[in-house]
């Protein structure tokens, strides 16, 4: 993609329980889209499982917050040609 890699980092991602309580209530609101009743009604049962789970798990950790995942940040120049530069 005529980019030269200068440096990348990566940072993990924490989750408080509020935040992980935020996610799980945007699939709450979704189960009114279930065709099936019963599989909406056994997904909520699950989410409430998470929610319960996830309590516990921020409640044991020293920070209050569990770790999923990373962020990435990549810093990258664009590499010219010398055609690439009689055009500037």
């Amino acid at each position: 993609a005529g980019l030269n890699i200068i440096n990348s980092s990566s940072f993990p991602i924490l989750y408080s329980h509020s935040a992980i309580v935020r996610q799980l209530n945007v699939a709450r609101s979704k189960l009114s889209l279930f065709s099936s009743k019963g599989l909406a009604k056994e997904m909520e049962e699950a989410i409430n499982t998470l929610e319960k789970e996830s309590k516990i798990a921020t409640d044991r950790s020293p920070n209050q917050r569990i770790k999923l995942g990373f962020d990435y940040v990549v810093t990258a120049e664009l590499s010219f040609t010398n055609e690439d530069e009689k055009e500037f």
